[in-house]
């Protein structure tokens, strides 16, 4: 097979203290000579080539004989924009190809907790379901990040009405709390109010 060319995710930015999941994709020819698009997240080799010590940014190889794990983006101080690249080889024997994007670490300014889009706020939520909120962070460089999977939410009213698993809070009595949302050592986002109903 050989390599047409290749693309992984635009350009972001990222919280520090943050992970973002980056992926490499190869247009390759088969044996019939048709351009088909492979992923190729796991097979290529992820650097920094100029942060080579690691200062703002790691990202993850997958380990030898697994094609998983690869492309994972840790922001780890705020930074100038910082090249990461992915190496790989279209078949056994080929040179190997590479496409580089540009990651800028910032720090986080405000946090906010929202609803699901799907979810109408104005109807409380029943109890014995769930929803999934969504934490949104405003880095300091204007950007926006979903913290959703990395944050950690809290009722700061009523604590028996709400449990939370990740970002999923499950009703499990009738009543009205603030949530609020924290990551790091950033300040928490403003309060949330959620109600809750019978069924």
């Amino acid at each position: 097979n050989t390599l047409s060319n290749a693309s992984t995710a635009g350009v972001l930015s990222i919280a520090t203290g943050s992970t973002q999941q980056y992926y490499a994709y190869a247009r390759v020819r088969d044996k019939d000579e048709f351009v088909v698009v492979q992923d190729v997240t796991g097979s290529a080799k992820w650097s920094t080539p100029d942060d080579s010590t690691n200062s703002y940014i790691r990202v993850t190889t997958s380990p030898a004989g697994l094609t998983t794990g690869g492309g994972l983006v840790t922001g780890l101080s705020p930074s100038p924009p910082v090249t990461v690249q992915a190496n790989f080889n279209a078949c056994p024997g080929s040179n190997y190809e590479f496409i580089t994007a540009d990651v800028q670490v910032s720090g986080v300014q405000s946090l906010s907790v929202q609803h699901d889009p799907a979810f109408d706020p104005a109807v409380p939520l029943v109890v014995g379901t769930r929803e999934a909120l969504q934490v949104i962070a405003t880095l300091n460089n204007g950007d926006m990040q979903d913290l959703s999977l990395q944050s950690l939410l809290k009722a700061t009213g009523s604590t028996n009405v709400l449990a939370f698993a990740g970002n999923m809070a499950s009703a499990l009595a009738v009543g009205t709390t603030d949530v609020t949302a924290t990551f790091g050592t950033y300040p928490p986002s403003p309060p949330l109010s959620i109600s809750t109903q019978s069924a």
